[in-house]
């Protein structure tokens, strides 16, 4: 997840990434872990986000761990960045996510996922959320912003994003 976040590519790219890095007995993991491990993370954990539009994954109880962790006491977020990009993938999983839509690397042939990260002020990455590769850019600063408040406790915050997810989300 790291990888995707710092330097978009597939899992495969990952294998190769993390030995750039001082990853703790890192050198170990295979290929087929970095898989299982996406997969794992992208499973749902039971509970539906109050907005349908969004579904809840074991990433969020992750990211939500971390945020507390990292939180001090009377320490709010005020200022967000957000941005979305595709990812394309081959094969025949991600059947739930997975449709055409408008391809950011040029690849409308096949199946995609979009993926929305947000940064905290300091560009930490705060969470990400997912979403079926037909789905708009603009179609998700709203379901942001109000998954953002629910999760993290949020009561009022500044979101730096595109200029056309922005005008197109809010008229």
């Amino acid at each position: 997840m790291l990888h995707r976040l710092f330097f978009p590519g597939s899992d495969r790219a990952a294998e190769k990434w993390k030995l750039d890095y001082r990853i703790e007995r890192g050198e170990a993991i295979e290929l087929q872990q970095l898989y299982r491990a996406m997969y794992w993370l992208g499973e749902g954990r039971g509970k539906k986000a109050s907005n349908s539009f969004m579904a809840c994954y074991r990433k969020d109880s992750i990211e939500e761990a971390l945020f507390a962790r990292r939180c001090e006491l009377f320490s709010e977020l005020e200022l967000v960045f957000f941005d979305t990009t595709s990812l394309y993938f081959e094969g025949s999983s991600g059947k739930d996510i997975g449709r055409r839509g408008h391809s950011k690397d040029s690849r409308p042939d096949l199946a995609q996922m979009i993926v929305g990260a947000i940064l905290d002020s300091h560009g930490m990455p705060l969470c990400s959320e997912f979403w079926p590769g037909n789905t708009a850019d603009v179609k998700t600063l709203l379901p942001v912003t109000q998954r953002l408040k629910e999760r993290f406790g949020i009561s009022s915050m500044c979101i730096v994003a595109d200029r056309g997810d922005i005008v197109n989300s809010c008229g």
